[in-house]
């Protein structure tokens, strides 16, 4: 499970069911780590046609799989370094996100999802975002570079954002 072959499999396996549900396309150049307790992608990215939502140089994953036993999905760490994250408005009102992922139709609370689909607790011991950029624009602000002296949530530019935060969810 931890050779070259093995990880491109993995890797076009997941690709492959990915965008089978999504009106876009993910993809990821590379896949490294033991698999059985840490993944590592490379240049992983979401796109719809030109417009890229999501692309990040690295995100590892750290994981337990023996808590599985206990019912518990332990994450150790998830890593997401130098990436970027674009959410566009076009000229109908409609986010790039939507046209990806769809729009919501209905609020489902976590805990509920998380019982019905697992029936495990989600333990997450670092969520870690290093060097991204952020970047929200509605339409009438796209690839604008003005400056504000307030916060303008039309016109959002972030960069450099570092975050780290725990989750427990049951």
């Amino acid at each position: 499970m931890q050779t070259h072959f093995f990880k491109e499999i993995l890797r076009e396996e997941i690709i492959s069911k990915v965008n089978a549900i999504i009106n876009g396309k993910l993809n990821i150049e590379r896949i490294e780590g033991t698999i059985i307790t840490s993944l590592d992608l490379y240049n992983t990215s979401i796109v719809n046609n030109k417009d890229t939502l999501f692309f990040a140089e690295k995100i590892e994953l750290n994981y337990n799989p023996f808590s599985l036993l206990l019912k518990i999905i332990s994450i150790d760490e998830i890593l997401i370094s130098d990436a970027q994250i674009n959410l566009l408005q076009d000229k109908n009102g409609n986010w790039n996100y939507e046209k990806i992922f769809g729009k919501p139709t209905e609020e489902v609370s976590v805990k509920k999802e998380a019982d019905s689909l697992f029936g495990f607790d989600i333990k997450l011991n670092k969520f870690k975002i290093q060097n991204t950029s952020f970047l929200r624009q509605t339409n009438e602000n796209l690839f604008s570079e003005k400056r504000y002296d307030y916060f303008n949530f039309d016109d959002l530019r972030i960069r450099n954002f570092n975050f780290q935060s725990m989750v427990f969810a049951d």
